[in-house]
């Protein structure tokens, strides 16, 4: 969070981590990835014309993208240990160049870009990658040197107890800073974070689907018992003049599967829209296909004729005596 005391100290830190097989990388930044702002910048396109874009801005060391195995697809990183540079050193994505109007990406490095009241050089581009969640696409991003302050450290590891090595991260902490507060967390966590609104309505939509097949099912076996108690009599009389179980399961069915079929198409396009509305709030999203309603239908239909069908078979296959007696 800035603290003072750790950006003095982080050299030494950092040292002592790399030190141990435990820790892959360290490196700094402005802020986590997921969570970046972002600013005007001016630049200059293939044919020499001012451009001001907005674009996303992130503030780094030169480990970083080590640390999250970026790729470069032109020019090259910062250096380790760079000189007070005359000009601001300036990477940026894939998006950014085909923004900023350049014909490849190596065209891009050497262009002009300034940021706020700082005259930069592009030097590099890397591949582009979620710098936010997936509700966005992927724009046009700027990375650009920390000066010597920075708020975040993020440390790479590979082990099977994540647990024991944040315990024994700590410890080194605990010795370096010993009035710093240690505020950390797994990526993975923080980046799933993104997406609990979703998890959330997918659980929601689920019970509410599974309790309104339920409630449908129960109405269905009511109708049903009802409907075979009131032509117990017709149901004897049609099998003493020759009417199969079969015959007689699908004159009872009939009438109530036509009512789900037709409530299924009454709901086909409330749902279209629906959900429709519900994907556009995703840049990366898939398409409501015309099979998801057929499938669903399906298994609709199915469950409704299995309910039906129970009571239509046990009314079908009663004897015609017993049915005819019936009060």
């Amino acid at each position: 969070h800035g603290n003072a005391e750790v950006v003095q100290g982080y050299e030494a830190f950092k040292n002592e981590l790399l030190s141990s097989p435990l820790i892959q990388g360290a490196a700094t930044s402005n802020s986590l990835l997921g969570s970046l702002g972002s600013g005007g910048a001016e630049t200059s396109d293939d044919k020499g014309n001012l451009l001001r874009v907005n674009t996303a801005r992130l503030r780094v060391d030169a480990g970083y993208f080590h640390v999250h195995e970026m790729k470069f697809v032109a020019g090259t990183g910062f250096k380790e240990n760079p000189a007070k540079e005359a000009l601001q050193l300036i990477i940026l994505n894939e998006t950014a160049v085909t923004v900023f109007g350049w014909k490849t990406v190596d065209a891009a490095v050497g262009k002009p870009f300034k940021m706020g009241d700082r005259n930069g050089i592009v030097t590099g581009v890397v591949k582009n990658f979620h710098y936010n969640d997936m509700h966005q696409f992927i724009g046009p991003l700027a990375i650009y040197l920390l000066d010597q302050s920075f708020s975040r450290i993020t440390l790479k590891t590979k082990v099977n107890d994540p647990t024991a090595t944040a315990d024994w991260v700590k410890a080194i902490w605990k010795k370096h800073f010993s009035t710093a507060l240690l505020d950390y967390d797994f990526y993975d966590q923080t980046l799933e974070s993104d997406y609990q609104s979703e998890q959330r309505f997918a659980r929601i939509l689920l019970y509410f689907s599974l309790l309104s097949l339920l409630i449908g099912c129960l109405g269905l076996y009511g109708l049903i018992a009802y409907t075979t108690s009131q032509k117990t009599k017709e149901i004897g009389i049609r099998k003493v003049l020759g009417a199969t179980v079969e015959n007689i399961t699908v004159m009872l069915s009939a009438g109530f599967l036509k009512l789900v079929v037709i409530a299924f198409f009454i709901a086909i396009p409330i749902a279209w829209f629906v959900m429709n509305k519900w994907l556009e709030n995703f840049a990366y999203r898939t398409d409501v296909a015309w099979w998801m309603f057929a499938i669903s239908g399906a298994i609709v239909i199915l469950i409704a004729l299995m309910t039906v069908s129970y009571h239509s078979v046990r009314a079908a296959m009663q004897k015609p005596s017993g049915s005819l007696k019936a009060q």
